[in-house]
């Protein structure tokens, strides 16, 4: 993926002109000033810098730290050390990534300069406008274009082959497997697992299609993630943070959450708040577009002045619209893990819970303030409760 990735950077700042060109174009159509100097707190629109630095935060610690797929990774690493040493190789690789995607981006608004995919025909999704680059720039020489899109399905095919066995391990472990009484056999177990691999594999293929209703295979992938990674993080949160959380107040709180948020992301995708949300198109025209004059669309004409028209006046949202799809997309995952936290605190301690003592002990040591705590076993036939507050941490003296 990064050979491919790099191959396109390379080619392609050459093609348009220059690293100087690219920034010269994004710093003249707002890419680069407008987008860095909005600093509004409010969550109803659609970014600012407040937004991506606590919004982003949360995602990819949803995603990353505290995702099933990534936990079961962890888990599997030998020591709590590997673990780390594992993460610690993993920031640096996705900061990087994120990093030539940004500026893939910028690349693609100076190459198209003058000449939109979208309004030309050649392309009928924003999601096919990187494919098209790659495709002209890469066919100086051949293979190179079946490099970039090899590298685009190894990672695609890595990170869904990922999920798919990790929601087969947890429909298994949790619902099958914690059902029955009996023993399965490892013959009918891998058969079972099999099956269910293969009916999350069509349903994966068939919401697939939806990314072209949902706007796009970004806004997809942003607004039901967040959605639903949110409030599993904040789950997580609660009980590591708030050592008094129950059953009660981590039920509670995730199902409001879940609730609040899918509202959010469903009022989002029916309203398309943000579709038309756009910075000003640059109107030069690039010579990567010299072949191009007019457009296949009747309607259209690159010469209309409507075609580049500055549309960043709708960085609020439509004014009349549902309150919920004003919400910025990017906070879902964080409205996500507050609202668990702050619901199930509150649940918590309205709704106590007189847990076994012994499994009260063990899942306060799993909490960040249970860490510095010596484990001491608990005999079970003991009744008595366990007093937090008198806990003491452990003198390393």
């Amino acid at each position: 993926m990064y050979v491919g990735l790099f191959t396109l950077i390379i080619k392609g700042t050459i093609e348009v002109g220059g690293i100087s060109k690219v920034f010269e174009t994004s710093y003249e159509t707002g890419r680069l000033t407008k987008a860095m100097a909005r600093f509004s707190p409010t969550p109803f629109q659609y970014q600012s810098v407040w937004i991506m630095l606590f919004g982003t935060f949360m995602d990819w610690m949803s995603y990353y730290g505290l995702n099933q797929m990534a936990l079961q990774r962890y888990c599997s690493m030998p020591s709590l050390k590997n673990a780390r040493i594992v993460m610690a190789m993993t920031v640096p690789a996705f900061t990087l990534i994120g990093w030539m995607c940004c500026y893939i981006g910028l690349l693609m608004l100076t190459y198209f300069s003058g000449c939109d995919p979208l309004l030309t025909g050649e392309v009928s999704t924003k999601d096919e406008m990187n494919v098209l680059m790659a495709t002209r720039i890469l066919s100086f020489l051949p293979g190179f274009q079946g490099l970039f899109l090899s590298s685009l399905f190894s990672s695609t095919l890595s990170t869904v082959s990922s999920g798919m066995n990790s929601m087969t391990a947890v429909i298994y472990e949790d619902f099958i497997k914690g059902s029955t009484h009996r023993a399965i056999k490892d013959r009918n177990s891998t058969c079972v697992n099999r099956m269910i691999t293969l009916v999350i594999g069509i349903l994966t293929t068939a919401l697939a299609f939806a990314c072209q209703v949902l706007g796009g295979t970004f806004n997809a992938a942003t607004s039901t993630l967040g959605a639903t990674a949110g409030p599993l993080a904040g789950v997580f949160c609660l009980g590591i943070f708030f050592p008094k959380a129950n059953k009660y107040g981590a039920f509670i709180g995730l199902a409001c959450s879940i609730l609040l948020t899918v509202t959010c992301s469903t009022s989002y995708n029916i309203v398309r708040q943000y579709d038309d949300y756009m910075y000003p198109l640059p109107t030069e025209r690039s010579p990567t577009c010299s072949n191009l004059s007019m457009s296949k669309n009747p309607y259209l004409n690159l010469n209309n002045s409507e075609t580049f028209h500055d549309r960043s006046d709708l960085h609020f949202g439509r004014s009349g619209t549902l309150i919920f799809s004003q919400v910025s997309v990017f906070l879902y995952a964080a409205i996500g893990v507050c609202s668990v936290f702050v619901i199930g605190a509150i649940a918590s301690l309205l709704l106590p819970y007189n847990a076994d003592p012994a499994k009260r002990r063990m899942a306060y040591a799993c909490t960040y303030k249970g860490l510095k705590v010596p484990f001491r076993r608990v005999n079970r036939s003991t009744n008595y409760k366990v007093n937090l507050d008198q806990i003491k941490p452990l003198d390393k003296s």
